[in-house]
């Protein structure tokens, strides 16, 4: 079962379309990335609130459901207002954050921009702090540039209203949002069906969601102002437990010795193989594959597979992969929540509604 959006005002005269379920547990947030929606989440979302989240997967402001921007603002400043403000409305004093693609990065810079509401992060992707001198300090060498294949980024970030216009039905919409599961490589060859892409698509195909998207692109190249600076130029402070698809597609070198400095208190990187998503329609599922290369559901339950020893310097945006296999090929297990709790990585509810 998909969990239906309800809407939440986040302050005044804006709402966010949030996806919820698991009332009364450990406050879990899920932020989504570019080209997807809470719709990424959908058959995760239930399996997280039977192992004892409180799980709300919202649609960042102007994708899927959610207000468009009131103040035009589409940067980590503007997202992160939206989702403390999220924050206070569901009572929540602080919450563990889990994102991929963008919404990694909106979790990083809401962990250093308010980091008495983030408890632990949970990054699906290589997503990490743009930390360039301390990476040469510790000989790390720069990343490879990335092939024509990202022609996109320049066209999103640049040539925004031309792109839109050139895509004048909500079928061609759809197709070009569809193309980024497909031959634009964020995920593997045949990682989603067609009936994933039905509904992962459908909030794209009106243009004024479509243009909004593009927004992020144009913080990115330098054509949108900001309402305040980016805060991904530290190291995170908190608990993070990273998972990587290990044949990501946009993965860059490094990524062991990267995290090691971005992100002090690590948990991994643990490298999680896959194979195809399953339906979007039916009973829940999980998801095998994400845009982002990971099964969100996986990231609960971490695979003992040892850390892997592949590099990257991260873009801004990235995604690919598939989730499930350890690196050895044989079919592990994953560790429940309660593992993971006994260990200090889940904590029991406490009364402020997050964990204790």
């Amino acid at each position: 079962m998909v969990v239906s959006p309800t809407f939440v005002t986040v302050s005044e005269g804006h709402r966010l379309a949030v996806r919820r379920s698991g009332h009364g547990g450990v406050p879990l947030l899920l932020v989504h990335g570019f080209p997807c929606t809470s719709l990424i989440w959908s058959h995760n979302i239930e399996e997280l609130a039977a192992a004892g989240f409180d799980v709300a997967a919202p649609d960042l402001r102007g994708y899927g459901d959610s207000d468009f921007a009131p103040d035009g603002f589409y940067d980590f400043a503007a997202f992160n207002a939206d989702l403390t403000g999220l924050m206070d409305a569901f009572g929540w004093e602080r919450a563990v954050v889990a994102g991929h693609d963008l919404g990694a990065m909106i979790a990083i810079d809401l962990a250093t921009r308010h980091p008495g509401r983030v408890d632990r992060l949970v990054v699906l992707d290589d997503s990490m702090p743009d930390l360039p001198e301390a990476f040469a300090a510790a000989g790390i060498p720069p990343g490879t540039p990335k092939p024509t294949v990202y022609d996109y980024q320049r066209r999103q970030g640049l040539h925004a209203d031309e792109l839109v216009a050139e895509l004048d039905t909500p079928e061609r919409r759809r197709r070009y949002i569809g193309e980024f599961f497909g031959h634009r490589m964020w995920c593997p060859p045949g990682a989603f069906s067609e009936a994933d892409l039905e509904v992962l698509t459908e909030p794209y195909g009106d243009a004024d969601r479509l243009r909004a998207s593009f927004a992020d692109y144009e913080v990115v190249m330098g054509a949108r102002p900001m309402s305040a600076p980016e805060m991904t130029d530290r190291p995170v402070q908190q608990p993070t437990l990273v998972l990587v698809g290990p044949d990501q597609v946009t993965l860059g070198e490094h990524v062991d010795e990267r995290c090691a400095i971005a992100y002090p208190q690590l948990v991994g990187p643990f490298w999680v193989r896959g194979g195809r998503g399953t339906s979007c329609r039916g009973r829940s599922r999980r998801w095998s594959t994400a845009p982002s290369g990971r099964s969100a559901e996986t990231c609960w339950r971490a695979p003992r597979t040892p850390r892997g020893r592949s590099s990257r310097t991260p873009p801004r945006h990235r995604a690919g992969g598939r989730a499930g296999r350890g690196r050895s090929g044989r079919r592990r297990r994953g560790r429940p929540v309660r593992w993971w709790r006994r260990r200090g990585w889940v904590r029991a509810a406490s009364p402020d509604g997050c964990g204790s």
